[in-house]
């Protein structure tokens, strides 16, 4: 349901909650010992109404674990909390990143190999929910 002008909330209402995406990712090569595949989650909202415009980004990033020699998954979660004029009305556009690093402590990336992703749009969520979103396989080559 979209508000008309004169229906948008007067003041931000709080929206609340969890976004999380699980990557499962097949690779061409076994990952070295000690490299590692990285996974983020981003997710933007734009919120406009008659008091004007706001927008939030968040993005959250996680170290892979290994199933195989070549598979390994993420799961990626983004708390968030956004003071929404339209929340019902507004969308969530989101993207992701795999990238293959070696490192040799886990604070020390050097990045080899990255892939972006976008994912399809969804709306606001229901406040205080968990939001799983349905991933995409990706394969990465080393």
């Amino acid at each position: 349901m979209v508000l008309s002008s004169s229906a948008q909330a007067t003041n931000p209402v709080p929206y609340a909650g969890e976004l999380q995406l699980t990557l499962w990712i097949s690779t061409t090569t076994p990952v070295p010992s000690g490299n590692e595949i990285l996974c983020t989650l981003s997710a933007s909202v734009f919120d406009s109404s008659v008091a004007g415009a706001t927008s939030y980004t968040e993005s959250a990033i996680v170290v892979g674990t290994s199933s195989s020699a070549t598979a390994a998954y993420c799961t990626v979660t983004i708390p968030y909390l956004w003071q929404l004029y339209s929340g019902p009305s507004d969308t969530i556009s989101l993207t992701y990143t795999v990238q293959y690093a070696s490192s040799t402590l886990t604070t020390n990336f050097n990045v080899l190999r990255t892939t972006v992703g976008t994912l399809p749009s969804i709306s606001v969520p229901t406040n205080n929910t968990t939001t799983v979103i349905s991933p995409p396989a990706v394969s990465v080559r080393l």
